[in-house]
């Protein structure tokens, strides 16, 4: 045997116990020895891998794919790297090539669609999952993700089969626990509370967990039990960053709340290896319960501090770009050559607006209606406007495959989100998606429902701006972490909302925030007209409603009227010039 093969040998016994600083040195010592032996690289590059030295495992994986660049267990270690170092898209652009070259396996597909999962690449990622599913349909975690991806690009009636299916292949907690996320985003709490719990019997601090049981107990109503829950993970040192946000809103209104103060300010001062996006929901948590017992200056700089943290990068300029293409695409002369859906069609009802503008109260008012239901923030509709072009066979963006629309397209689109919102709620005639930036794609919605009631829910622009700056939004509004980003969405949705106003004319009815505050019965009357239903009392006791609520508002809408909101902006007056002077036309 050479002296490569016998230090080979010792390096792969080395890395089998563990001791993966000398199993590398020795690895790198085989490799010196025979330079040409792309094994031996390879197999450094993972070992780096392991010992989580990223940078180090792909010098030594370029060795490898200088001898051969199609080496498929070379790509696989670079994916890996690339991944440990948060390049994404790197690692997919890998992965890609090695599923170029091994077209039948099912697991580089799978690994292939969560690098373009995780670095946000849409559908591409979807597809490629699909394509690992019909290569090993029975393989528990390509079928999670599967149902995972489904889920989170809007198809959740889709995904939801494939997501107990997973559970019943590989009984674990993060597969019940997916499980649990997509019952309660289908507003099927009862059954969610139960998977659940199956996964914290295996693991109540497992990431993610500790959250959901959360939300859920709050769901239900079930508050002490929501509260106990998190404040268990939060002093055991396991609550996700997402958790404090949560907790905080439970205890802004209760008599405990300083000492939930204490707790969260123990919990920011825990020394911990935390990414500042994730540490930005406890400085909120905080910020949220400082702002409860109105210490505002201290509260705003928690604010300040945590969206600081959390900030993604946002152009403000991408935004207006944005709002042109939309009313260049859907002019009045544009969408009247359009085939539309049926005309006899009222089931859909949305509500848009700026998230933070009481779309959550006005919902709850319609869902108390018996002959109404309330379907939660729903991703329909910008999954079916996603997956436009793949409908129509053509390569073109969703926008431009609207040149090639069809009736028969509408009709199956039509007809597919019929079934998923007849799923939620078999016994409604009318049911509303109050998804608040369905405000970009009234244009499509008009197209799908031209008898839709669409209501636009408003609410003062610097409360609105304020409350989602306060509010730990996730990274999709990266707009809302600086004053700059809420003025330049907040500007844009003002003009698009005109742009829609005038092309779609009384479709579209305005409900004022503070007017359903200040005269609750005129204005839930007037709502309740617009859906063509008859009036019924049920709608002005919808805090008593029995129906689950699992959005940012949901303390809110569990009391009588919430109209503490109103103004709020003043508490903060000395702190938000920015957002005063951006906002004055609006005020």
């Amino acid at each position: 045997m050479s002296q490569a093969a016998n230090l080979l040998q010792k390096a792969r016994s080395l890395a089998a116990s563990g001791k993966l600083q000398e199993a590398c040195e020795t690895y790198a010592s085989a490799a010196r020895s025979d330079p040409r032996n792309i094994t031996i690289w390879t197999e450094l590059g993972a070992a780096f891998n392991a010992a989580n030295r990223p940078n180090e495992a792909l010098q030594a994986l370029a060795q490898a794919g200088g001898l051969n660049p199609g080496h498929v267990p070379a790509l696989v270690e670079v994916a890996h790297a690339e991944t440990k170092l948060g390049r994404h898209m790197n690692a997919a652009a890998a992965l890609q090539r090695a599923t170029s070259l091994e077209p039948t396996n099912g697991k580089l597909w799978r690994d292939l669609a969560v690098a373009l999962y995780t670095g946000n690449a849409g559908t591409k990622s979807l597809r490629a999952i699909q394509r690992a599913h019909q290569l090993a349909p029975d393989d528990p975690d390509t079928t999670l993700y599967l149902g995972m991806m489904m889920c989170d690009f809007g198809s959740m009636e889709r995904g939801l089969p494939h997501l107990r299916r997973a559970a019943e292949l590989k009984p674990s907690v993060r597969s019940y626990a997916s499980l649990a996320n997509c019952l309660c985003s289908l507003s099927r709490i009862e059954e969610a509370h139960e998977f659940i719990e199956k996964a914290a019997g295996i693991n109540p601090y497992f990431p993610g967990v500790p959250y959901t049981r959360t939300k859920i107990a709050e769901a239900m109503g079930r508050r002490e039990d929501a509260i106990r829950i998190a404040e268990e993970a939060l002093r055991n040192g396991s609550g996700a960053a997402d958790l404090c946000s949560k907790y905080a809103d439970l205890m802004r209104n209760s008599p405990d709340r300083a000492g939930a103060i204490e707790l969260l300010r123990e919990v920011v001062r825990r020394p911990r290896s935390m990414p500042p996006a994730m540490m930005s929901h406890y400085w909120l948590g905080l910020g949220t319960l400082l702002d409860a017992e109105r210490q505002y200056k201290e509260a705003f700089e928690c604010f300040k501090k945590g969206n600081e943290l959390g900030a993604h990068p946002f152009d403000p300029r991408s935004v207006r770009a944005r709002t042109d293409a939309i009313m260049q695409t859907f002019s009045r002369q544009a969408l009247a050559a359009l085939p539309k859906g049926d005309r006899d069609n009222r089931l859909p009802a949305f509500i848009v607006g700026m998230p933070r503008s009481g779309t959550t109260l006005l919902e709850r008012i319609i869902n108390a209606h018996p002959e109404a239901a309330g379907a939660g923030e729903l991703g329909l509709i910008p999954t079916l406007f996603r997956t436009l072009p793949g409908r129509l066979g053509t390569q073109a963006s969703p926008p431009n495959a609207l040149r090639v629309l069809t009736q028969a397209a509408v009709d199956d689109m039509v007809r597919e989100h019929r079934q998923h919102l007849s799923a939620m709620a078999p016994n409604a005639s009318r049911i509303v998606d109050k998804l608040p930036h369905n405000f970009l794609h009234l244009g499509y919605i008009s197209i799908l429902f031209p008898s839709a009631t669409i209501f636009h829910s408003s609410r003062h622009p610097l409360d609105t701006c304020l409350s989602c700056y306060m509010t730990a939004l996730s990274h999709s509004h990266g707009y809302s972490f600086s004053f700059a980003g809420l003025v330049a969405e907040y500007t844009e949705y003002r003009r698009l909302m005109n742009h829609w106003k005038d092309v779609l004319g009384n479709t579209i009815t305005d409900v004022q925030y503070e007017n359903v505050v200040a005269n609750i019965e005129t204005e839930a009357r007037r709502v309740i007209s617009a859906l063509s239903l008859p009036w019924n009392d049920a709608c002005l006791a919808f805090h008593k409603s029995s129906g689950p609520v699992v959005t940012a508002s949901v303390n809110q809408v569990r009391r009588p009227i919430y109209d503490s909101s109103s103004g709020r902006w003043k508490n903060y007056e000395p702190y938000i010039g920015e957002l005063i002077e951006g906002l004055r036309q609006f005020l």
